[in-house]
């Protein structure tokens, strides 16, 4: 498995290239910083090093005059900006040996590469790439689908404020999944089944509901407190647990 080290400048990029180049079977690794490559370097020993060329954290050229090339090898190409020019003497032949164009176009990296190892064969690693872009240019398709149908349901679930924003605030409104006359069955089951209900024509007294709230929280406080304890020492127990596994 050809081995390729990225030290790109361009979080975004170094991202994607090392996604991509994995998918398509290469073996990759990266770097962020100039301060790592070296063990990095050491402990990968990549055929291929993809560099930017002058970056903040990242600065190829230079870094290049450290590398030390053994039967050619390790590959180094450098990334520039459109318009970069370098100075004379900044690019030496027996260490550069591509400059390409940040951001990098995929398939002409993929020829580069292939131009420098024998062992790759640029028709079938293209035919993958091109498979790989349909399928995850499908995905993104669906999931671009999947979130405008969500929102078009979404939006058809909303209650607007009565105010001066009235377009502007909406509210979800609550939907119940039981039947308008399962729910007035089971409020009445509820009815007879209380103790003292308070009683009401046309409704309920509001100081009758307020006697009758007080009366049972009281009645119920010390059962509810012991549910809520075990309640915390159940989450506590589960959270501990979890802490406990190894990542």
């Amino acid at each position: 498995m050809t081995r390729i080290l990225l030290a790109i400048d361009d979080y975004n990029e170094s991202i994607y290239l090392q996604t991509l180049l994995k998918k398509l079977g290469f073996d990759v690794d990266s770097v962020a910083k100039a301060s790592k490559f070296a063990d990095t370097l050491l402990g990968f020993n990549p055929k291929f090093i993809i560099m930017t060329a002058h970056g903040k954290s990242i600065k190829g050229i230079e870094i290049s005059k450290t590398i030390v090339k053994r039967n050619s090898l390790p590959r180094l190409f450098l990334l520039k900006h459109q318009g970069q020019v370098f100075t004379s003497g900044e690019l030496t032949e027996e260490k550069i040996d591509k400059v390409l164009e940040s951001p990098v176009n995929i398939l002409n990296l993929i020829k580069c590469l292939c131009e420098f190892d024998e062992t790759l064969k640029y028709d079938l690693i293209s035919s993958k790439l091109s498979n790989i872009l349909t399928i995850d240019k499908e995905v993104q398709e669906k999931e671009e689908i999947n979130i405008s149908t969500y929102k078009h349901e979404d939006s058809e679930e909303l209650l607007h404020i009565k105010g001066e924003n009235v377009e502007k605030t909406p509210v979800a409104i609550a939907k119940s999944s039981l039947k308008e006359e399962d729910r007035a069955l089971k409020y009445q089951n509820f009815l007879q089944n209380m103790e003292s209900p308070p009683k009401g024509v046309g409704g309920f007294p509001k100081e009758s509901i307020k006697e009758y709230n007080k009366k049972h929280r009281v009645k119920n406080r010390s059962q509810d407190m012991k549910e809520l304890d075990e309640n915390k020492k159940e989450f506590v127990r589960a959270l501990y647990s979890h802490l406990k596994k190894p990542s």
